[in-house]
């Protein structure tokens, strides 16, 4: 959605946390320098002149070539800054207090993470500061659908209720406008019934779909609210599709590193031993490839490096009793056609004539990366990276479609 600052905006948002303190997120550069950042207080999407915008910023070093500086800036001029010499986090902290010439703009505060070699990683909080209060509500009907089969389609009306004439209505679906549902002609432009409808793709099957509908009146307030539908698969497949698994790094408590391929389960160290015959996949964290590593429980670091004996005892990789050999090929592969695999025999004729050398590691796999899997009871895979986090204490998340 583009953001844009004319005289007399004004704007009002349901959501009044820009970042919530809850969220986190994982920026890296060039494979250089990778850092994740924690609003550890709400940013604001809104305030009055006189109001205090406050920054408390935690920036979690994942990797950098050599000392890390972080700063603030707004317009161009440096508000806060704060490094790190030795320590692998850096907290920023900065009030600003609005001004009355800061009336009617949006406010773009930059924070910048720098290296010693010159990598940087930018973030921004745009914050808009509103001149008066005008009043949009949003009223949702009873028992809207939270979910519908795919070949189903959701219709139903919201009202919208103006202090100000309406100037425009639109939905988004993921960050993009659906302008067949934008609306910016009304009878009654403060009282007016907006119609809403979706009808799925065939790509929407067994995802949960985020809208955001988006009000705008004459003089520049805005109001958005969001709405979560399932949409659910109305025919049987003849391959397994797992959204979102988690597959944890060498320390992390929360998620076991080790993954059957087939049925979606994932296994902890402790206990690993006796499991070994249903894990397909191991994730670590590899220090010096400063990258997450996917590999076939009989890659040899795997048990001589990472989850050895003299951690873990019966529960080291070179105890186990079966040590169950994948195939891993890393290609490229968009979100997109990912999501147009919609076949068992399509998933394995990707592995089959995929040129890519098949390798018991995946190396260092990034965000985009797609890796075509074979198990050693040669069922076929096809795994999309979605959110690489924090480290050896982290995790990797992705998308899994294999073979039944």
């Amino acid at each position: 959605m583009k953001n844009t600052t004319i005289y007399g905006i004004i704007i009002l948002l349901f959501a009044l946390g820009a970042c919530s303190k809850d969220d986190a997120e994982d920026l890296s550069v060039s494979n250089a320098l990778s850092v994740k950042i924690t609003n550890n207080i709400d940013v604001p999407y809104v305030v009055a002149t006189n109001d205090e915008i406050s920054f408390d910023i935690s920036i979690l070093i994942e990797s950098s070539k050599g000392n890390t500086k972080a700063n603030l800036s707004l317009n161009g001029q440096e508000l806060s800054s704060s490094s790190s010499a030795s320590t692998e986090e850096i907290v920023l902290k900065y009030e600003y207090k609005v001004k009355a010439n800061d009336a009617g703009q949006s406010l773009i505060f930059r924070l910048k993470v720098t290296d010693e070699e010159g990598n940087s990683i930018y973030k921004d909080y745009t914050v808009y500061v509103k001149l008066t209060l005008g009043d949009i509500g949003i009223t949702m009907p009873d028992n809207v659908p939270s979910e519908i089969k795919d070949n189903e389609s959701v219709a139903f009306n919201i009202a919208f209720n103006s202090t100000n004439d309406l100037k425009q209505i639109k939905t988004y679906l993921n960050d993009e406008e659906i302008k067949a549902l934008t609306m910016s002609s009304f009878d009654d432009a403060k009282d007016i019934t907006y119609p809403f409808s979706y009808t799925p793709t065939s790509q929407d099957a067994d995802k949960t779909l985020l809208f955001t509908i988006e009000a705008i009146d004459v003089i520049g307030n805005i109001v958005r609210k969001e709405y979560s539908l399932q949409i659910i698969r109305s025919q049987e497949v003849d391959y397994k599709f797992y959204p979102d698994l988690i597959i944890g790094a060498n320390n992390t408590i929360d998620y076991g590193p080790f993954l059957n391929l087939v049925n979606g389960v994932n296994y902890k160290v402790i206990g690993s031993a006796s499991v070994s015959d249903k894990i397909d996949i191991a994730c670590y964290y590899g220090n010096s490839a400063q990258a997450f590593i996917l590999t076939s429980p009989t890659f040899t670091n795997l048990a001589l490096y990472v989850y050895t004996v003299a951690l873990y005892k019966e529960d080291g990789v070179a105890n186990w009793v079966v040590k169950n050999s994948t195939t891993i090929k890393k290609v490229s592969m968009t979100a997109e056609e990912f999501d147009q695999i919609q076949s068992s025999d399509k998933i394995q004729e990707l592995y089959i004539s995929s040129s890519a050398t098949g390798s018991n590691t995946s190396d260092a796999i990034s965000v985009g990366d797609a890796l075509l899997i074979k198990t050693q009871a040669n069922k076929y895979g096809v795994i999309y990276v979605k959110l690489l986090t924090n480290k050896n204490y982290g995790w990797v998340t992705f998308d899994l479609k294999t073979q039944k």
